[in-house]
């Protein structure tokens, strides 16, 4: 489930903002025209932290960039993972919750940009339903409440017990301050089956610009923290 919600969110990134999958040399361009993108996530069902970086050429959706020459990225002094999904991004994981990730990254001049993500807030499902109404709706509630920077997401997807056939997911966020809830309407649940078992369980996003250690170009950084999952069901 943890790679589904992820490749959810890289999708929607991509489709949403025209970003470039196109891959350059980090050597190959103006250093201070590098755009530093960190995030990292926590999955309490797998108990697993995920870490992410990718640099792009001028901007958020410019050219990704592969670390060479002197370019490199470290997670907590640790080596990340080159991908090649959706443009050129490296990945690590280690077991267990960390709320705190620092992302040192060496440019070809040798310049080191030290930025840390620090999760503010975790996130967990208040009186989960049992049965989720299709005709009705549902309201799902989640507590801390919502603050600033922050956003809440809520999925209701088939349990992995459901037929391989069956692949619907309904999902919905909120960014507004104070919200301790998401409600669906029916029309909203009308892909999910009456009957299908079905998990339910939130992620909570933080995300703000750079402001620690960045070119020109400045970055992003954010944290998704993915609640532990309730079980329900569809009535009609």
């Amino acid at each position: 489930m943890k790679t589904l919600t992820h490749l959810f969110g890289l999708l929607a990134a991509v489709l949403l903002s025209a970003c470039s999958i196109d891959t350059a040399n980090c050597t190959d361009v103006n250093q201070d025209k590098i755009y530093q993108s960190y995030s990292a996530s926590y999955d309490t069902k797998e108990d697993e932290t995920s870490t992410r970086a990718q640099f792009r050429l001028a901007g958020v959706t410019g050219t990704t960039l592969k670390m060479d020459g002197k370019c490199n990225i470290k997670v907590d002094s640790m080596d990340l993972s080159a991908s090649t999904l959706l443009g050129t991004a490296y990945n690590g994981s280690k077991s267990g919750y960390t709320a705190a990730n620092t992302f040192t990254f060496t440019d070809n001049n040798s310049k080191d940009f030290v930025n840390k993500i620090e999760n503010k807030n975790t996130v967990a499902l208040s009186s989960p339903p049992s049965s989720v109404s299709r005709a009705s709706g549902v309201t799902i509630n989640f507590t801390p409440a919502i603050t600033a920077d922050e956003s809440v997401t809520v999925y209701i997807t088939y349990a992995a017990s459901q037929s391989t056939a069956k692949s619907s997911t309904a999902l919905k966020s909120t960014s507004a301050s104070g919200a301790t809830s998401v409600s669906f309407s029916s029309s909203e649940l009308s892909d999910l089956s009456v009957d299908a078992a079905v998990e339910i369980y939130a992620t909570r996003t933080y995300s703000k610009s750079l402001d620690q250690a960045a070119a020109s170009q400045g970055g992003s950084m954010s944290y998704d923290y993915t609640s532990a999952h309730a079980s329900s069901s569809v009535g009609s």
